[in-house]
């Protein structure tokens, strides 16, 4: 699988495998979550290309601390977490189409995001998800580590981190 820094992402967006959310169907919430990782981020957004030219999935990344920026203020477990962020600053969000799911795409992914955030001197990187989520195992293959819980929207959910290398 090609993991290419796509050249226009519009594209992406234009695409017909993405035209909906590669986990729920649903049509991708470009506005609010994913939107604003285009709009800010771009240059830390990853797509996994198939042989035959079809999106198998994507990374959407943020080297920034998301509890000291605006424009992730409607995450409220972010105040929860606010001290681990320090730490752990670049965040993610990633999907991938359950059709190349463990063929290590993901990994790959993520191997890309943690490269470029360490080459820009990033100390960590770190995810929020569900505490028993599925995608809690694939994490920690990836050397994310579960850091702290917190009850948000009435569910628990996990803090995992996962330091990066000095350069």
């Amino acid at each position: 699988m090609a993991i290419p820094a796509v050249a226009d992402r519009g594209d992406f967006l234009r695409h017909q495998s993405v035209d909906k959310d590669l986990a729920t169907g649903r049509a991708p919430n470009v506005q609010g979550a994913l939107g604003r990782y285009i709009a800010y981020d771009i240059e830390s957004f990853f797509v996994a290309i198939t042989e035959v030219s079809t999106v198998a999935g994507y990374l959407a990344g943020c080297l920034d601390n998301p509890a000291h920026n605006p424009r992730f203020a409607d995450n409220g477990y972010y105040a929860s977490f606010a001290p681990l962020c320090d730490p752990y600053p670049c965040h993610l969000h990633i999907n991938l189409d359950e059709r190349y799911r463990n063929r290590g795409i993901g990994s790959a992914l993520i191997t890309a995001f943690a490269g470029q955030a360490a080459s820009a001197g990033r100390s960590g990187m770190h995810i929020v998800t569900g505490e028993r989520a599925r995608n809690v195992r694939f994490y920690e293959k990836n050397e994310f580590r579960p850091l702290a819980t917190a009850r948000w929207n009435g569910a628990d959910v996990v803090f995992m981190g996962r330091l990066l290398p000095p350069r």
